[in-house]
């Protein structure tokens, strides 16, 4: 009868250890299993921004070069301190009396020009710029205000 009992014993501890083997299996099944939907998940994703980007290849933004313009100079309002308004001058003579601010706002809008002139969907566009009449306006002015800047 103790025969009996002993491998009774046996078979129970080794029940429990082939439980736990089972279990622990199941575990690193189920590790690997999520390992392989993140890895996944994140190459589906990589995917796809590559595939939008190849997508957007060649295009440009569709923003008018009036807008790009405000934006240069909305960039050197709202990046440099302007006295308050006394009637002498505007902000932007207040703003390119400073030679860094002048030809950062003569690069910005040779770039713009350059790009411009470089697209091609804007080649059937109307011309963009002042008629005739403003840019002799335009003109006197500049010749007043360099007149003014020599003397």
């Amino acid at each position: 009868m103790m025969h009996y009992l002993t491998q009774g014993r046996a078979s129970a501890e080794r029940q429990g250890v082939i439980l736990l083997i089972v279990i622990i299996l199941l575990t690193l099944f189920a590790v690997v299993g999520l390992a392989f939907i993140l890895y996944a998940d994140s190459e589906a994703t990589a995917s796809r921004i590559f595939r939008e980007a190849q997508g957007l290849e060649g295009q440009r933004p569709d923003i008018p070069g009036s807008q790009l313009l405000n934006y240069s100079l909305g960039q050197l309002l709202f990046d440099n301190d302007v006295p308050p308004y006394d009637g002498s001058e505007t902000w932007i003579d207040v703003l390119l009396r400073d030679p860094k601010h002048h030809d950062a706002l003569v690069e910005e809008i040779h770039a713009v020009a350059r790009e411009i002139a470089a697209d091609p969907k804007y080649v059937d566009d109307e011309p963009l710029g002042p008629d005739d009449e403003a840019r002799e306006r335009f003109r006197a002015f500049a010749r007043e205000k360099l007149a003014r800047d020599t003397e």
